[in-house]
């Protein structure tokens, strides 16, 4: 795995990581807290030869001393030495356990032997250390053989006896702390690379890229808590509006060359945001002076309608019953106005409706009498009813929700939406958190200069091409005009707006429209 990719699952999986390491600091703080203490003394010995005063025999009794220093630290542990001590201490022990807590160390070339001797208490700690070097310095008079003289040829001095220590050894809170930290990120790490390795979620473009080579037309950042669903008016210097902005620059790039006038805007599951999506992306055509129609096609849970305050019957399946000519039903929303055919009122059957030659004839007629018909969809997974509207529409965008599409599912609604033969015109990343796009707002159109006014990518309305079915309808949707979709129901731009309601306020609807109560990302 490169490193860069390892920073990658870091900076998504940060909690992860946060969370092993607060849990590794607490272990290290509750082993510091209910560890018993231990104190530790150390005592030095130094071992000398007994010998002449000239310079040879000093280098070989020095000599001999260090030579002996290895044996002395093991005699040092041995019965030999611990039975006189458990004795002179009157300890409960064995010289078995008891070397347990006597450690001997001898400095590299010297003649000196350290004792450290570790207690339950402080005073303990020092009597043990005195104890074994007393023992010990007896010990080697009568190891050694005796001098010339008689006495004894190896001698033996505590020049540090061990003192009574001011804090305990054993536990070491600075110690443990640090190795907290170090295993507690290093747990943290492994955890994030594993959770990643299983996570079988959409996370970002390289995920999608495992899945297809649909181009990521936008990434829409996460949506706060109090977003307003037209957010391309309300927060227009916002990321997200930005963002929107991108996928219709984009937009116009791919149906300009296709010749086509009409999108349907779907998800493979429910709650992904394809309705935001293509609420906003309506709102943002219609900004740069395009003729929009907004269709909620969405007969089972409707919501693009009630994003813009037009929901309500009668809609779209009142039109395809025959209940209503679609003109009578189209309202115009926003100072820049979108039309709008909301869904109508519940109909038992909404697969047959969308599927009907109904359906087929009022999105071909919408072709040929707007700039841009989009359409709103349900879910692929759910219904087959985007499945069927893709066919009826020159392209399909798929959104996707990182953290919430699983890969398989996307798979699956991806191999619905070939098999009818749909043509993928790109996706659409929802929900992505800073710093896991591939690309900013604005970079993704390499065709289009920067700067330039993305109307320049849509073709002059007397070159455009109808969609497959459409009859040649003339332009005559000028102020004061009528044309034959709309015909004489063609509903004026609303004049009156809720109080204090600017261009990003949603209006009042121009028929029994309502302004919805809970924004969301539907």
């Amino acid at each position: 795995m490169e490193l860069n990719t390892v920073w990658r699952v870091l900076r998504a999986r940060w909690v992860t990581v946060l969370a092993a390491l607060g849990v590794a600091v607490l272990l290290a703080a509750a082993v510091t807290a209910l560890m018993p203490p231990r104190y530790t003394s150390t005592a030095k010995m130094y071992f000398s030869v007994r010998s002449s005063q000239s310079i040879t025999e000093l280098n070989e009794g020095t000599a001999f001393t260090e030579s002996q220093m290895s044996s002395l630290a093991d005699i040092a542990t041995s019965p030999l030495v611990l039975d006189p001590v458990i004795q002179d201490l009157g300890l409960d022990t064995t010289a078995t356990e008891l070397a347990r807590s006597v450690r001997t160390t001898v400095p590299e070339g010297t003649a000196i032997l350290q004792i450290a001797a570790t207690a339950p208490t402080a005073q303990g700690a020092a009597d043990l250390a005195n104890a074994v070097a007393k023992e010990l310095s007896d010990a080697a008079a009568t190891i050694f053989p005796d001098a010339a003289d008689g006495g004894a040829a190896v001698r033996a001095t505590i020049p540090t006896p061990g003192a009574v220590p001011t804090r305990p050894s054993v536990p070491n809170p600075a110690v443990n702390l640090v190795l907290g930290v170090v295993l507690g990120l290093l747990a943290g790490v492994v955890l994030a690379l594993v959770r990643q390795a299983r996570d079988t979620h959409v996370g970002d473009e390289r995920d999608l890229a495992a899945v297809t080579d649909a181009t990521v037309l936008a990434s829409l950042g996460p949506a706060g808590k109090a977003a307003a669903p037209v957010f391309v008016r309300a927060d227009p210097d916002g990321r997200r509006a930005e963002s929107v902005r991108e996928l219709r620059t984009n937009l116009h790039v791919l149906t300009a060359a296709a010749g086509t006038r009409s999108v349907v805007v779907t998800s493979a599951t429910a709650g992904e945001g394809a309705t935001t999506v293509a609420v906003n992306l309506a709102v943002a055509l219609a900004d740069t002076g395009a003729s929009v129609l907004l269709v909620d096609a969405d007969l089972r849970h409707p919501s693009a309608g009630r994003a813009l305050g037009v929901e309500g019957s009668p809609g779209l399946s009142d039109a395809l019953l025959g209940r209503a000519r679609p003109e009578e039903l189209a309202r115009r929303w926003g100072d820049r106005p979108v039309d709008v055919l909301p869904a109508g009122r519940s109909a038992p059957n909404p697969s047959e409706l969308l599927s009907s030659a109904a359906m087929a004839h009022l999105l071909a007629e919408a072709a040929g009498r707007y700039d841009m018909v989009v359409v709103d969809s349900p879910p692929v997974l759910t219904a087959t009813d985007a499945a069927v509207l893709s066919t009826l529409t020159g392209g399909t965008l798929l959104v996707v929700a990182t953290g919430r599409n699983r890969k398989v599912e996307m798979r699956q609604a991806l191999e619905r939406l070939d098999h009818v033969g749909a043509r993928i015109l790109g996706l659409v990343l929802n929900r992505v958190d800073a710093g896991r796009t591939g690309a900013r707002p604005g970079e993704r159109t390499p065709d289009v200069p920067a700067g330039r006014d993305d109307r320049a990518t849509r073709p002059p309305a007397a070159a455009r091409r109808t969609e497959p079915g459409a009859a040649a309808v003339p332009r005559t949707d000028r102020p004061g005009t009528t044309t034959p979709w709309a015909g004489n129901g063609t509903v004026p731009p609303a004049r009156t707006t809720s109080p204090g309601a600017g261009d990003g306020a949603v209006p009042r609807a121009s028929v029994t429209g309502r302004r919805p109560d809970a924004p969301g990302d539907a």
